[in-house]
């Protein structure tokens, strides 16, 4: 909603871009549910969030997944991620994560990787 209102605000010529919705997406999952901008009233979300505002890093999520919530935020459409570097990064934060927990045993890693793959091509 606040990706069209800016596109609204700023003119037609400005594209959607969706990526800014995914990085809501992400705060929402990382805050098991939360309400975008819990404490500001809509009429003033454009101004925040032209000053440069944006959401506070959710309590439980990674600094990693964070930054990439703050990279599809950037008021610039055309410096926000595509969403091919966004699963990129994604898979690769998942991938790590499994060789953390699971080591070095491959056959864990490819069906960890199987998985990612299934889940990513499913929200692009």
């Amino acid at each position: 909603m606040a990706c069209i209102k800016i596109s609204i605000e700023l003119g037609d010529s400005v594209k959607i871009h969706f990526s800014w919705s995914f990085g809501i997406v992400l705060w929402e999952i990382f805050t098991l549910g939360g309400t975008p901008y819990p404490s500001l009233p809509t009429e003033n979300l454009l101004d925040f969030l032209t000053e440069g505002n944006r959401m506070a890093q959710p309590h439980n999520c990674p600094d990693k997944i964070y930054t990439l919530m703050r990279e599809c935020w950037k008021m610039e459409p055309e410096l926000r991620p595509p969403f091919s570097a966004l699963a990129a990064q994604l898979g690769q934060y998942l991938e790590d994560n499994v060789r953390k927990v699971c080591g070095s045993d491959h056959n864990n890693i490819n069906m960890q990787g199987s998985i990612k793959l299934i889940f990513l091509s499913s929200i692009i």
